[in-house]
């Protein structure tokens, strides 16, 4: 044996190389497509993608194949369908895999191939792993395009959301104020996707970010028949709370003016609180443990914090947001309701 070996070119290599060279001149030949293969390093259960092609646009839309050749896999039963076989390690690799996912056989010569997508309700346990049967129909030839793209899935023109977008962000940054509306169904369902949207927008710049601060006011829809305060509710205590501990860096964007009780409902909903009736039609709230105050102030703070730090806003921003929101929560007690 050499003492300096050369490196191998093993024959399941060399079916690999050719199966691969193969589909490769496959997709961009017959099916006017792109095909990306992946990296041998970075193979770990697909070896390349296809980029959908429409004309000569290239729309977005993929399909993540895996290939297989040699005669051993293209073995066809007596209906002359083929047992795809796989691996138990690939399953949850494959399954949670965004990009749809074709699985491809080919002959040792690569004149014949066959394909099936991969789906979990077609799959098949085997004494090693699992199995999918490739029906005989499925043969590659170009007239796979139609199918295929229609796997990848429809490519949608952005052009007007895109424009609806812009000028959405452009009525945020001129209004005095945002008017904020969450809907009933995102308290019950605790989701914070319209708050998080609202906050990626106001955050898209750093000019954005300090027009945006401080001018959000909140509608929280769906309650008006509840006859109960905003921070009365149950499902919309939880939601606060909830929000709190996902970081909604509330104090950053809830305006402090003193006519618009956000922030006051938002700390009276996530304390333990006690309302009165006034006399003259009005409630009295009182907080039935004031150190809950402090906590909430806390988290907001560092949530603030974590905020203005994520975006490389000075200190002294934080620092005056904090000091406004302590004068608008001592008012605002003060005041009762």
């Amino acid at each position: 044996m050499s003492e300096h070996p050369f490196p191998q070119l093993t024959p399941s290599k060399q079916k690999g190389n050719i199966g691969q060279t193969f589909f490769a001149n496959f997709v961009h030949q017959l099916l006017n497509f792109s095909y990306r293969p992946v990296p041998q390093e970075l193979d770990y259960g697909i070896d390349g993608h296809i980029d959908i092609v429409t004309g000569e646009n290239v729309t977005g839309r993929t399909l993540a194949i895996q290939i297989k050749c040699g005669d051993s896999y293209f073995a066809p039963n007596t209906e002359g369908d083929i047992k795809y076989t796989g691996e138990n390690k690939h399953l949850n690799f494959y399954l949670n895999t965004p990009t749809p996912i074709i699985l491809v056989v080919l002959n040792s010569n690569c004149s014949e191939g066959r394909w099936v997508q991969f789906k979990k309700e077609i799959l098949m346990p085997s004494t090693n792993g699992w199995h999918i049967e490739i029906p005989s129909q499925n043969t590659l030839s170009k007239d796979i395009v139609e199918t295929w793209t229609k796997i990848a899935g429809p490519a949608v023109d952005h052009s007007e959301a895109i424009r609806n977008s812009w000028k959405l962000n452009e009525s945020l940054d001129a209004a005095g104020f945002q008017f904020f509306q969450v809907e009933k169904e995102e308290i019950l369902n605790l989701s914070f996707k319209s708050i998080e949207e609202l906050i990626e927008r106001s955050s898209r710049s750093r000019q954005s970010l300090i027009k945006n601060q401080g001018k959000v006011e909140l509608f929280i829809d769906g309650f008006n028949d509840d006859p109960r305060e905003i921070y009365e509710i149950p499902e919309i205590r939880n939601w606060y709370a909830k929000s709190l501990a996902l970081g909604i860096p509330w104090l950053y964007f809830l305006s402090t003016k003193l006519d618009a009780m956000d922030l006051l409902h938002c700390l009276m909903a996530v304390c333990d609180v006690t309302v009165r009736p006034n006399i003259d039609g009005t409630k009295h709230v009182t907080f039935d443990h004031p150190e809950q105050i402090g906590s909430w102030l806390n988290h907001n703070l560092d949530n603030l914090l974590k905020f203005t730090s994520r975006h490389n806003l000075p200190s002294e921003t934080s620092q005056e947001i904090y000091e406004n929101t302590m004068v608008f929560v001592r008012k605002a007690i003060g005041f009762g309701k």
